[in-house]
């Protein structure tokens, strides 16, 4: 509830482009749309350290093995970088660690034009 009340006060910028070339897994594109909205906020030189078990209790609750779902989150980080490369994020242990990344869509944007 706290992330989807965050969302709604803060549009999350995405490339739109990104998501259609992510479409055939829904997982990796709300993984993409969470990482749009998470790593920019991180500040520099500091990093956000998640428990996988959290991450696989709001991604992933249909996969019972923690060694399963963190095989298939790698899986779905290596896709995320095929549409969008400078998310700066590692598995390490049983842990996901988030940097300060650049927002797939520029920040200065203020308008759209039709």
């Amino acid at each position: 509830q706290k992330f989807f009340d965050a969302v709604s006060e803060r549009r999350v910028p995405v490339d739109m482009n990104h998501l259609v070339k992510l479409q055939r897994s829904p997982r990796r594109m709300d993984l993409y749309c969470w990482l749009s909205y998470r790593t920019p906020q991180i500040g520099r030189c500091k990093s956000v350290s998640i428990r996988l078990s959290d991450l696989q209790e709001i991604f992933a609750p249909d996969i019972a093995d923690s060694y399963n779902f963190k095989n298939r989150l790698k899986n779905d980080l290596k896709g995320i970088a095929t549409v969008y490369r400078d998310f700066d994020v590692a598995i390490e242990s049983d842990m996901l660690v988030l940097r300060k990344s650049p927002s797939p869509v520029p920040v200065n944007i203020t308008r759209l034009v039709c």
